[in-house]
Formats: C-alpha cells, structure tokens, sequence
C-alpha cells in the first residue's frame, strides 16, 4: 500500500548514508513517502511555544522541509492546548506555503479533541495549510491497551470498516505508531479489507483533496 513514513530531519547529518538508503528505496517501490515527525524540527509541543521561539521554530521545520522535499508534517500537541494551538499555530505556515499538512496528534492519544466537530476531519487556514483531525491506531494487540484507548486499538477489519463507512468524498488520515503495537502486518491486513471505493495516496495528494473540498463547500 502507499504508506507515509515520519522521518526525523536530523538524521540527514546524523546519519546521512542510511537517509539516501531509505530515499534510494522509495524511488525503487515509488510507494513510499517520507514527511516530517512529531512535531518537525523537533520532539516538542510547538503550540505552545511563544514567540520568538515559534517564530524561529516554524522557520526551522521549513527548512527541514525543503531539505526533504515534503511538504507534510506530524505534529504532537498536548491534549489541554488545541483551544490556542488551532488559532495561533498552523497559519504562521500559510505565509510561506512551505509545510501544506499536518497530521495532528494528540497527547494523551486516547482523549477526543473537542475543537473538531461530529464529521470535521480537518481544519483548513487561509486556504493553504490544513490540520488533519487525529486519527491515531496503535495495533490490534489488547494486551497493550490502556484505559480508555479501545478506538485506538481495533482490527483491522473493524478499522476498515470504519473507514469505509464514512462519508463519500470524505478526506482523512491514519496515524499508525509501532510503539503501541502494530506491525506491517497490521498494515497489509488493514489495506487488503478496505472497501473498493477507499483510495489510498500520500501526503500531498491528500493535502490536495483536502484543499479543493474546503475550496468546494
């Protein structure tokens, strides 16, 4: 299937032969896309931060951008702060159109965010940067689950379902995490039982669609 892997900027310098390895391999299957981790330049809440260190942050995870080609990013935010996370943070993006996407993530992961609405799947700002609604699935092994966190933890067959009954036209994303369990196995079975009209694409092309159904409403 086409998958999205999160990639962290500093392994270009850190590690620069095994980064070229793993591009080398996407340019071979042409499958695999690479966008940046949580939450871009580093492992941080950036909502949070105030200015100048956001300022210099939002430029930072540009640049890091460009350097990857991506224009995608994961972004972890803390579950008490989306309230001023969603106003402030993702349009200092619009200026620049550098880092188009975010897959928002929330911590703790098995919280709802209230700031999207019933069917809201994503948030669009100045018509150039949108917020994609968490989605989060961990895995399919139980013994892993945490109080609250069943959502986060179905089949694959169950999240199939899911995704197949939303809406038609509907624009989402999954975020899968290893650290809960899931596995590739958990991704094959996941992409072989999603239903016929369900279209798998990486991450600007998804930006895209979700761009023009904004734009269409």
């Amino acid at each position: 299937p086409t998958l999205a892997w999160s990639f962290s900027p500093h392994l270009r310098y850190l590690a620069p032969a095994i980064t070229q390895w793993y591009f080398n391999k996407s340019y071979v299957n042409k499958r695999d896309y690479f966008m940046l981790p949580p939450s871009g330049h580093l492992y941080a809440y950036p909502g949070m931060m105030k200015d100048p260190a956001a300022a210099d942050y939002v430029a930072a995870t540009e640049a890091d951008a460009r350097l990857y080609n991506t224009d995608a990013s994961v972004d972890w935010e803390w579950f008490t702060t989306w309230w001023e996370t969603i106003p402030k943070y993702y349009e200092r993006y619009s200026k620049n159109n550098i880092v188009r996407g975010f897959f928002a993530v929330n911590v703790p992961f098995m919280f709802p965010v209230l700031e999207f609405k019933e069917h809201e799947y994503f948030k669009v700002f100045e018509g150039k940067t949108v917020l994609f609604r968490p989605r989060e699935w961990r895995g399919t092994n139980p013994k892993k689950m945490p109080p609250l966190s069943g959502r986060e933890y179905r089949t694959a067959a169950a999240l199939a379902k899911e995704i197949g009954d939303y809406p038609r036209g509907t624009v989402s994303n999954v975020y899968i995490t290893s650290d809960g369990g899931a596995s590739m196995k958990d991704i094959g079975d996941l992409a072989e039982a999603l239903a016929e009209h369900v279209q798998l694409v990486d991450p600007s092309t998804l930006i895209d669609m979700a761009l023009a159904a904004s734009a269409a409403v």
